[in-house]
């Protein structure tokens, strides 16, 4: 959990603050979940590709409060896979 504070919190400086990215995180398609304002009950996925963030080619997103950010992992290749299990 990462706090909010009033001057606002972007997505760059969360990931930051929670250690970085591993080795493995899908860094393409992380995933903001936000509850919708209207509803108040559903949250909506808002997908960024951090890859393009860190170039500067899309936008940082700010985040709000209960805002929950998901880094899922990388797929292994075939060649990881072996290498684990020769391991």
């Amino acid at each position: 959990e990462i706090l909010i504070t009033e001057n606002g919190l972007s997505l760059t400086e969360a990931i930051a603050q929670a250690g970085g990215f591993n080795r493995e995180a899908k860094k393409k398609e992380v995933i903001v979940q936000r509850i919708n304002p209207k509803t108040r009950d559903k949250r909506e996925n808002i997908y960024i590709n951090y890859d393009l963030v860190s170039k500067g080619q899309q936008k940082d997103i700010m985040l709000e409060p209960e805002d929950i950010v998901i880094v899922n992992k990388t797929k292994k290749s075939v060649g990881e896979t072996i290498l684990d299990i020769i391991t």
